[in-house]
């Protein structure tokens, strides 16, 4: 276990710069829109809810086809080289913020955030579970998913912590040099393939096959596309990496269940970001530090069960399980949430952070293990189109659902009801997990990760939000929800564009390159909004933000499951995952903490300086690839007719014009050879979709509901991050172990979608905290997701399938605004049909529900022991 932490060092520390920008600016950027974009701070200004889910819905858009193209040239580039564009480009948006935050410089860091989020966002997290997958075989892999997981909520929770004394200037500084600092570690630090790494030679001519724990009885010796061409012309990369999709897919029914419940998950996560910090925001009156607080309580629940709980469930009842209880425990958060009767239920429902941490990484551990080590690129990179397309999906949904129950138009009196929805996407999530075949769960493991920049800014940026665009802080604002409506739709449809093709980089140039420019760019943004923060300054922190987010947004987080699924194998990567997962609940925990106690300004400038160091920390320290990197001979959970050779092996290297072309023929292939693939990624669409549509609405229901502030939400984070990284540590482990990942992608759906109904309804400024006991649900679904679909392709293409993943999840992200911005702004305007201020929020559980539902149907894995005695079998034939 040291030895594969060290070996993943940079990447973890890497991963955690990034994420820590990221999470640094969250809490504040409802009361930046806000603030830049309504006239008066009481009202429930709906423009903020539809400009968040436009940003999501276009952002998705660009994911959606981003991901699986990023995936894949990261199999033929390497992933190092396919991070440093998107990392380059996130630092641009929180410069624009920390300059100023007025309404011009909002609209500035509100289109440079869109746009470059549709190449950025969920890059670094698609690349690094692929980087990982490439390098960890056999049953590390899955820990070490849990172990890069661990370390983004390590990072949230450091960025809430920063985000909450820090002041938004500073906040949105601190984030944006932390983006570079992440930029320049990355590429001199990390490197492409780590040290002492076995090839992933396989044996053409050998009747032996050497059979590992956990793996689909149907797992072919070699890769589902190793026949494909190497050599490609530049404009058929993005065909070639659909094709390869399509491949994967039709191989492995377990990966198609694995992406349906990565769908659920990020549609309901989506749905959850579009709704869930207005929903406080308006029925508590929660501001940057309350928000802050919410973070830094989840982050530290996620953290610590991400690094340790999740990697003793894994081991205990595997990966499928564990992500079943996730989902099952982000269904009941929602659920209480949306029903939040009280200031403090946000902080009580922290508890349940731990579901959400345990998704993914447990759905990457599932899905790295249906391919070979030169195929989790496309793998990933798949799921994380699924988690752009749910993005997209998300914000059409939650962002009017939550301007209209906020608004004083809602048709009835339910300011949660858009949560009560999206927890109702995790109960399909959570039923979809259910229909996993059993995956053999993965030993235990811990690491750390990168979000702290990112969860610093968090809490604080509804205030700035609201501060700069709305004239009156008591007016419902509707601006500032659009505002970040439009600016999710924008970046989910860049991601989804550019995270497949950041995925696919990252597998030929590797995680480390590709993670430069995005990691760059992130420490724009918020060196802005630490500058200044009035209107102007705002909305060009909001232009420049949303252009880099196109590239920006979750690169880190993709490429860091890339990342893990290169270099973990077996049980041991979906472990990874919850650590992953884990550590960026850490991350969240600190920045909650931070941003709890620091001034806005000083919370941007420290989130940007997060975002540098990261970025200087990941060049020089991060390696390629692991030490003791053994072969992906093994598939411990992989569908039945996976190969164990990567899918993509002989596919064509191709020319630069032609990789989005050969990226999408590529994403093609690996969902035509891979069932559990695709239900992975339609898990990774609904489960982003309602994530996001609760990005689009939750801040801005709390503050206009309940007068949430600043420290209000810091309060809120960090109960959610430390819920979610004990969670993710501790549980996910136990649980992916206990009953297997795709039960625990179910659960946590569940878990979500409850947690989202509960949230819709809050009646009370405490229900908000309440519902983060059920936290763990949401925190289980991209572990798990990502775990499920790495084991459908090799170590070698680790960085397509983390990009699928993520351009899915950046489709929903775009989605999502569409739907959720302007139902947020309608419920939280005087317009609304009926007084129901959490409509939106309710509305975020439907998907999760769907996603729920899709999960169960994700096949079992057949046990160890069956396997074993085919592999005797088999030699006995030999």
């Amino acid at each position: 276990m040291e030895e594969m932490l060290g070996g993943l060092r940079h990447l973890l520390t890497m991963v955690f710069l990034s994420d820590f920008a990221g999470a640094l600016v969250m809490p504040v950027m409802t009361d930046v829109t806000v603030a830049a974009m309504c006239s008066d701070l009481n009202d429930s200004c709906s423009f903020a809810v539809y400009l968040t889910g436009i940003q999501q819905v276009a952002v998705g858009l660009g994911t959606m086809v981003m991901m699986p193209v990023i995936g894949n040239l990261a199999d033929r580039y390497g992933i190092k080289t396919l991070l440093t564009l998107p990392m380059c480009l996130s630092i641009i948006p929180p410069v624009i913020l920390g300059y100023r935050r007025d309404t011009n410089f909002f609209y500035a860091f509100y289109i440079t955030k869109t746009l470059f989020d549709m190449v950025c966002r969920g890059t670094v997290d698609c690349l690094a579970y692929a980087y990982v997958a490439k390098n960890i075989h056999g049953m590390k892999r899955i820990t070490m998913f849990g172990v890069l997981a661990s370390v983004k909520l390590i990072s949230g929770i450091c960025a809430t912590f920063a985000a909450r004394f820090l002041p938004i200037a500073s906040t949105f500084q601190v984030s944006a040099i932390s983006l570079f600092v992440d930029l320049v570690y990355m590429r001199v630090f990390l490197k492409e393939r780590l040290p002492d790494d076995d090839e992933d030679d396989y044996d053409d001519d050998s009747n032996h096959q050497e059979v590992h724990d956990g793996e689909d009885l149907m797992m072919l010796a070699e890769p589902i596309l190793r026949d494909a061409p190497i050599k490609t012309h530049a404009f058929n990369t993005m065909y070639s990496s659909l094709k390869d999709m399509a491949s994967l897919i039709m191989n492995s029914t377990i990966l198609i269940q694995t992406l349906i419940v990565t769908f659920f998950a990020t549609f309901s996560e989506t749905g959850m970001e579009s709704a869930y910090m207005y929903f406080l925001k308006a029925r508590f009156g929660f501001n940057k530090n309350e928000f802050a607080e919410l973070v830094l309580l989840a982050s530290i629940i996620g953290c610590i069960s991400q690094l340790f709980i999740f990697p003793i469930l894994a081991s205990a009842v595997g990966e499928r399980k564990v992500l079943s209880t996730g989902l099952l425990m982000e269904f009941f958060r929602a659920a209480l949430l949306s029903v939040s009767w009280s200031a403090w239920v946000p902080y009580a429902t922290s508890v349940l952070a731990p579901g959400i941490m345990f998704v993914m990484p447990s759905v990457y551990g599932i899905a790295s293990k249906q391919v070979a080590s030169s195929e989790q690129g496309k793998v990933l990179g798949f799921i994380s189109g699924v988690k752009s397309f749910a993005g997209v999906v998300a914000p059409f949904v939650y962002s009017p659902l939550t301007a209209l129950f906020l608004s004083k138009d809602a048709p009835f009196y339910f300011p949660g009801f858009s949560l009560l929805c999206i927890s109702l996407s995790w109960m399909i999530g959570f039923l979809q997990s259910l229909l996993i075949k059993y995956v053999p769960s993965p030993s235990l493991n811990e690491a750390i990760n990168n979000r702290f920049a990112e969860f610093l800014v968090s809490p604080v940026m509804t205030d700035v939000t609201v501060a700069a665009v709305c004239s009156g802080l008591n007016d419902s604002c509707s601006l500032a929800v659009y505002l970040t409506g439009v600016q999710q739709v924008t970046v989910g449809l860049g991601t989804m564009v550019m995270m497949p093709v950041i995925g696919n980089l990252s597998d030929r140039y590797g995680i480390k390159a590709l993670l430069t420019l995005p990691m760059c760019l992130s420490i724009l943004p918020p060196a802005i909004l630490g500058y200044r923060r009035d209107t102007n300054f705002f909305y060009a922190s909001y232009i420049t933000k949303t252009l880099f987010d196109i590239v920006c947004q979750g690169t880190v987080d993709c490429l860091a499951h890339a990342y893990v699924a290169k270099n973990m194998h077996g049980r041991t990567r979906i472990s990874m995952f919850g650590v992953l997962a884990g550590v960026r609940s850490i991350s969240g925990v600190c920045a909650s903490v931070t941003t709890r106690f620091l001034p806005v300004a000083l919370i941007f400038q420290v989130s940007a300086i997060s975002a540098f160091v990261g970025l200087v920390y990941m060049r020089v320290f991060l390696k390629e690839r692991l030490q003791d990197d053994d072969d992906d001979n093994y598939y411990d959970g992989g569908d039945l007719r996976m190969f164990g050779e990567p899918i993509l092996k002989d596919a064509p290297t191709s020319h630069v014009f032609s990789n989005k072309y050969s990226s999408l023929k590529d994403m093609v292939n690996l969902m035509k050879n891979s069932t559990i693939l695709v239900q992975a990624l339609i898990v990774t669409f609904f489960a982003m979709f309602s994530q996001r549509g609760t990005e689009s609405s939750f801040m801005y229901f709390m503050k206009f509901r309940f007068g949430f502030n600043k420290n209000d939400f810091a309060e809120l984070f960090l109960l959610i991050w430390i819920i979610g990284s004990i969670s993710q540590l501790f549980i996910l482990p136990i649980l992916v172990s206990t009953i297997g990942a795709r039960r625990v992608l179910s659960a946590g759906l569940l878990m979500e979608f409850v947690n989202t109904v509960i949230r819709s309804v809050s009646w009370a400024a405490w229900v908000p905290y309440a519902t983060t006991l059920l936290v763990p649900g949401a925190m289980f679904v991209m572990p798990t997701v990502c775990g499920i679909a790495s084991r459908q392709v090799g170590s070698s293409e680790q960085g397509k399938v983390q990009g699928c993943i993520y351009g899915v999840k950046s489709l929903a992200e775009v989605v999502a605004p569409f739907v959720f911005s302007p139902l947020t702004a309608l419920f939280l305007s005087k317009n609304a049909p009926f007084y129901f201020p959490g409509f939106s929020l309710l509305c975020v559980a439907f998907p999760l529900m769907i996603g729920l539902l899709q999960s169960l149907m994700i096949k079992d894995v057949p046990s160890l022991s069956m396997e074993k005695a085919m592999s005797n079998t088999s030699n006995g034939e030999a």
